[in-house]
């Protein structure tokens, strides 16, 4: 029960500060805030060969990219990545909120719930008499797997709230890497402190732009940078994977001639999507590998004897969801994997299944590497029964 008195005595801190200091000082670094930033608009950042580096693209908006994709714009826009982040003072929070069904600590027994909050929601957390909450500030995710949330403090910081939504079980959880009690809890039991440029990261992957104070004056590795969601282009686009267009937008309007862009190689386009779908130089025996889609990929024989040619998009069309349907995933093995479509002598065909099955034995599932999710293990290969029967 170590952690049952912390978590009172933080309860108690809070509602001392919250009634006895004036609220004139409260809301003073919130106003010098504001003053200091005035209407300024802060650069665009990126993260960019293991730095985060100014953007001084010129972007161009999805509604420019409409005038002449407009079918691949709208479906893009019906797509997750569309739809990857919500700010709640705006959008209504899309998990259901469930405050009668806690989730309760094993430790401390504290009882964890998401709880409507006006218009928007809060992550509240009871022990005995003792109460606290906070209001959450934006929902990550589509939904297809999971809600995350981030709520930001009266002094800027942000905190990763500890539950999260999870759509296998209906229900909600502990966020991933917070399901055991941790020092942090005896001073914010809400959810786990972030770090800024962690915060950075996670707007910069569900965002086509995102903006931040303080990258002049910030080390290479993002620690004085301060996101600006409020002046970032939330959600994903399509100048998040084909960059910064305004230039190509505004040529054309011009009736200049348009010059298509070279082809990605396929290690390019893999490094696109792996900007945040975690392509990372990491150990083939790391416990989560699973969830580094890319990278797997890449260690995949079939990447490597493919010259240059298999990428995420020979499987998933960029512009919607991904297919959930195994059969056509296994037309895509086949293509390559059948002597019907390709006659070479050296090629190599399943001795096991000529026909189907392709992913669910050469891909496995994996559900280790997050609490309620089961991701499809992207290293292409043989899997031994050692390793199948691996916990």
């Amino acid at each position: 029960m170590r952690g049952a008195v912390p978590s009172v005595r933080f309860a108690r801190r809070f509602r001392w500060y919250h009634f006895l200091i004036p609220a004139g000082v409260l809301l003073l670094p919130v106003l010098l805030f504001f003053l200091l930033q005035g209407g300024s608009t802060p650069p665009a950042v990126r993260f960019e060969g293991g730095r985060w580096v100014r953007d001084d693209g010129e972007y161009a908006g999805v509604e420019a990219c409409r005038e002449c994709h407009a079918s691949i714009v709208e479906q893009q826009l019906a797509s997750s990545h569309a739809q990857t982040i919500r700010p709640l003072d705006r959008e209504a929070p899309r998990a259901p909120l469930q405050p009668e069904q806690p989730v309760i600590d094993p430790l401390t027994g504290a009882r964890y719930s998401v709880r409507p909050a006006g218009a928007g929601a809060e992550i509240a957390v009871v022990l005995g008499s003792e109460s606290v909450s906070q209001k959450l500030d934006y929902e990550f995710g589509s939904g297809v797997h999971a809600y995350g949330y981030l709520s930001r403090g009266s002094d800027g910081t942000w905190i990763d709230a500890r539950l999260n939504y999870y759509d296998k079980i209906r229900g909600w959880d502990f966020t991933s890497t917070q399901e055991d009690a941790e020092p942090h809890l005896v001073r914010q039991p809400l959810g786990r402190p972030q770090k800024p440029a962690d915060v950075v990261r996670c707007f910069a992957c569900h965002s086509t732009v995102v903006r931040a104070d303080g990258l002049e004056r910030s080390p290479e590795d993002g620690s004085g940078l301060r996101v600006r969601p409020d002046k970032s282009l939330l959600n994903v686009t399509c100048e998040s994977c084909h960059g910064p267009r305004a230039r190509h937008v505004r040529e054309r309007r011009e009736g200049q001639p348009v010059v298509t862009p070279a082809a990605r190689s396929a290690d390019q386009l893999n490094e696109v999507c792996g900007r945040c779908h975690g392509l990372s130089n990491i150990d083939q025996a790391h416990p989560v590998i699973a969830r580094f889609q890319p990278w797997g990929l890449a260690q995949s024989r079939c990447f490597r004897a493919s010259s240059g040619k298999l990428s995420c998009t020979s499987c998933h069309d960029p512009h919607s969801n991904a297919r959930r349907d195994a059969a056509f995933y296994d037309a895509k093995c086949l293509g390559c994997h059948s002597r019907a479509q390709d006659p070479r002598p050296n090629l190599t065909t399943c001795p096991v299944n000529t026909r189907s099955g392709c992913v669910g034995c050469h891909m496995p599932s994996d559900s280790k590497s997050m609490p309620h999710v089961t991701f499809v293990d992207h290293r292409i290969r043989v899997v031994r029964k050692s390793e199948a029967d691996r916990p």
